[in-house]
């Protein structure tokens, strides 16, 4: 058995959080905790984890395990990294065990190739990516990304061969009863000009 804890009870001021609360947590076990605020979930958390003591009952933890409890709002440091503030509350045989290192080893970046911006010319020699946006994503997820451009280049090439070529002019004959009145223009091109 990890951890057993039996009859716990828990009370602020005169204010009962939980009374009489046992659970068993064997290897390969989890276990969900679930409830509306106020009631008592994180302060459950933190006496299983020996933050906090129960007013009744008792934790007791297997032989070579340990309970890290990781709080709502941790103390975060500026300086840290990401892995060592993760690592923070561990010692360092912990994070060796987990990371392989006790200490972090800066990344190799003398390998990384940016990914290639091509220019296609089947669509007006635009580039691939038009900005940090789409460039980010190529860098992310090229295979995803290359597909998803080509289409939207394609989509934009096509928007604008539409807005700059000539409009279709559409002529049709309307026939009137009525005579038509007033003074008549020479057109250039042949026809009239009615004002009316």
């Amino acid at each position: 058995m990890l951890l057993s804890a039996e009859h716990l009870s828990k009370n602020y001021a005169t204010r009962p959080l939980f009374d009489d609360v046992s659970l068993y947590l064997n290897e390969r076990e989890r276990i969900g905790v679930i409830g509306v605020n106020g009631t008592g979930k994180s302060t459950l958390l933190k006496i299983l984890a020996g933050v906090e003591t129960p007013d009744t009952g008792a934790v007791t933890v297997g032989r070579g395990t340990r309970i890290a409890y990781l709080p709502q709002n941790p103390e975060m440091h500026d300086e840290y990294t990401v892995l060592e503030q993760v690592f923070s509350g561990f010692d360092p045989a912990f994070r060796e065990k987990i990371t392989g290192s006790p200490v972090e080893k800066p990344y190799d970046v003398s390998s990384y190739k940016k990914p290639d911006n091509p220019v296609l010319a089947e669509y007006g020699g635009v580039k691939l990516a038009k900005n940090d946006e789409e460039y980010l994503l190529l860098e992310l997820l090229p295979s995803v990304a290359n597909g998803f451009l080509k289409r939207r280049r394609a989509e934009e090439f096509e928007a604008s061969k539409a807005a700059a070529a000539p409009a279709d002019v559409k002529v049709e004959e309307v026939k009137t009863e009525a005579p038509i009145t007033g003074e008549t223009i020479a057109a250039p091109m042949g026809g009239r000009i009615i004002e009316v």
